[in-house]
């Protein structure tokens, strides 16, 4: 057991110190389906407690659709970071897939859920950038960080700042 905290916390020590959007992390993903359940039966119960209480239950409900979208996806390389918009200061949920690797070439699907509701998706080309691991959009919009074997660790567009660890 102590043998496993130790390679643990070995593991986020050795986690890139670039890494700016707080990666996702959830306590059981065993269920998406009864996740997404439950966050829609609280959505329900929770709108008429106020602004603040909406806010946050919408939040829980996009991380929710997000799981349950990469439950479904299986191995590829996949996801979820927690942000807000720069202009709205409101938070937004985004789902990464990397859809396709060629010569250096990556191609990654982005959606941007909020609550019920997924957005638009985006497709766009990334390519290597300056630092290791950096991947930069070829309109130059979007930037992520891919760290091979261990999946997306950063992750910023336009229209999403991701909240620090």
């Amino acid at each position: 057991m102590r043998l496993a905290a130790l390679a643990l916390v070995a593991a986020f020590a050795l986690a890139p110190a670039t890494a700016e959007a707080r990666r996702v992390r959830l306590k059981s993903t065993r269920d998406p389906v009864a996740t997404l359940a439950r966050w829609q039966a609280r959505a329900v119960q929770h709108a008429a407690h106020g602004a603040r209480c909406a806010e946050c239950t919408k939040h829980g409900l996009s991380i929710a659709r997000a799981l349950f979208k990469q439950k479904a996806m299986g191995a590829r390389g996949k996801g979820i970071f927690a942000g807000r918009d720069p202009v709205t200061n409101e938070h937004k949920v985004v789902h990464l897939e990397l859809v396709s690797e060629q010569a250096g070439t990556f191609t990654i699907k982005t959606e941007h859920i909020a609550g019920d509701v997924d957005g638009a998706s985006t497709t766009r080309v990334f390519q290597p950038g300056a630092t290791r691991g950096q991947l930069v959009s070829t309109d130059g919009r979007a930037r992520v960080l891919l760290i091979p074997g261990r999946g997306f660790f950063d992750y910023h567009d336009e229209s999403f700042v991701g909240d620090p660890e």
